[in-house]
């Protein structure tokens, strides 16, 4: 991955992983390990991406499919959920991340909106 200016990142989303619910073994329930809900607010790259570029990725067509650079995060996974600031809401389906750890790349599936 090549080197990409930060001024580059001009979209502000909003990051979130759900904390996964467990049982306690006495009918109830607790909070997972990764505590509560996990949210931030980044600035962000938007690319569309075409049909043949999605069919490549192997994502399903149907929503639009967009990818998003944002500045490293190790909490961004496959779970995270994307909002815009216009209220669209996108699925997380891959993450990759820059070997130097300066950016992750985020392959994103649209959901509509909230």
């Amino acid at each position: 991955m090549g080197r990409l200016a930060a001024g580059s990142l001009t979209e502000r989303v909003t990051l979130t992983n759900a904390s996964a619910a467990i049982e306690d073994g006495q009918g109830g329930w607790l909070e997972s390990e990764s505590g509560p809900e996990w949210t931030r607010t980044v600035h962000a790259e938007r690319k569309v991406l075409s049909g043949s570029e999605a069919l490549r990725l192997g994502q399903v067509l149907g929503g639009e499919v967009a990818l998003y650079t944002v500045r490293y995060t190790a909490r961004a996974t496959s779970d995270t959920r994307l909002t815009t600031k216009t209220g669209q809401t996108y699925s997380v389906r891959h993450v990759e991340h820059d070997t130097r750890r300066e950016f992750s790349l985020l392959t994103c599936v649209d959901n509509g909106r909230n």
